[in-house]
Order: C-alpha cells, then sequence, then structure tokens
C-alpha cells in the first residue's frame, strides 16, 4: 500500500510539473471541508485532491487510495450528496489501471531491484487517465454504498449525463430502500465553502 501511494503521488506530481496551468486547488477552509467530506462518504483511507484546468475530468483514480476531482465538477453540482455519489461511483470504476503495465517493463525492473521507479517512467500516466469519463457502475453495486450512508440517489442521478440513463433508472427503481434517511453530509455554507476550493 506504501509503494502504490507513493507511485500515485509521483503520477500528479509528474502531470502537474509537465502541465500547462493545471493545478491542485488548496484553499485551506474548503480543504477541511472536504477532508470532512471525504471521511463521511470514503474514510479516512482515501486522499482526495481537486484538480483544477483540465477539461472534462470529472472523477479519477491513481494508485494507492488517491481520487481526483475535477473543479468543474464541483462548480457544476448542487450539492454534497450529488458529489458523494460521484465518489462512491469512482470507488468501483477500474479507472486506476496498473501503473507498472503504463511504465513498462524496463521501470518494473528498477522498482523492483532499487525500490523506487525512473523520474520519467509515470509521464503521461495520470494525464491519460484524466482523459477518460468517469467511471459509471452498475445500479446494483452503487445503491448498496449509497443505503448504506443514508443517502438517496436522487442528487446524483439529476447530476448524470444523458449517456447514463440506464444507471439513473436502474437507481431510481431501488426507490424504496427502507435505510434510506436523506442525510445532509455538509450544510449549506460548508459546501458553498468547498465549491471555492479552487478560488486561492
Amino acid at each position: 500500500p506504501a509503494m502504490r501511494a507513493q507511485i500515485g503521488r509521483s503520477a500528479l506530481d509528474s502531470f502537474l510539473t509537465s502541465s500547462g496551468g493545471e493545478r491542485v486547488c488548496a484553499d485551506p477552509q474548503a480543504r477541511q471541508v472536504l477532508a470532512t467530506l471525504r471521511n463521511r462518504v470514503l474514510g479516512t483511507g482515501w486522499r482526495v485532491s481537486v484538480i483544477a484546468g483540465v477539461e472534462g475530468l470529472q472523477t479519477a483514480q491513481l494508485p494507492g487510495n488517491l481520487m481526483i476531482l475535477g473543479a468543474d465538477l464541483i462548480d457544476r453540482l448542487d450539492s454534497a450528496e450529488a458529489l458523494a455519489g460521484w465518489m462512491l461511483a469512482e470507488t468501483l470504476s477500474n479507472s486506476a489501471d496498473d501503473p507498472l503495465h503504463f511504465a513498462g517493463v524496463r521501470a518494473t525492473l528498477a522498482l523492483m531491484t532499487t525500490g523506487t521507479l525512473p523520474e520519467e517512467a509515470l509521464s503521461g500516466y495520470a494525464g491519460q487517465l484524466f482523459a477518460q469519463p468517469a467511471g459509471l457502475p452498475q445500479a446494483q453495486a452503487l445503491g448498496p454504498l449509497l443505503d448504506g450512508l443514508g443517502l438517496s440517489p436522487t442528487a446524483y442521478v439529476l447530476s448524470l449525463p444523458d449517456q447514463a440513463q440506464g444507471l439513473a433508472q436502474g437507481l431510481a427503481d431501488r426507490q424504496g430502500v427502507a435505510t434510506r434517511r436523506d442525510m445532509r453530509l455538509l450544510s449549506d455554507g460548508q459546501w458553498l465553502t468547498l465549491q471555492e476550493i479552487c478560488s486561492t
């Protein structure tokens, strides 16, 4: 797990140093709110970063349980409950393809013999992941995760693109689940603070 976390951080660092203006959003108050939301939705075993300047980026996952959220996604959503749906859906995706397959045999051998990957080995890896559309899970897989948080799927369903109608319908068909409490994950003020995460 520690090695995967290091690979995830290295991949993100490589992307940011070679990019043209993309950045990690770091407003301090908003980051505190993001940590609160992460703890409630994913638990403390995940790290979550918001990236600005990557066109089309919604969610992605780097090795080591590093979740990336696109700033544009947070801007367009109406609530933390909708964002929670996107975060849970990403945990079910396989977007964190094997970085060693990307890095190649020579880099993998270097990792096995020295314990580190060559700096250039992950160049382009994060950018390739960020260019992929966000994963759309099966309703049967995502529904129980929403139920576990006491969340209705409505906010997430309303935020989905037109091509996700199958998922939206599958979640809507589960409306009768008894454990749902329509819990608020963040206050309105906290949500507005989170939406300002890229303001500084």
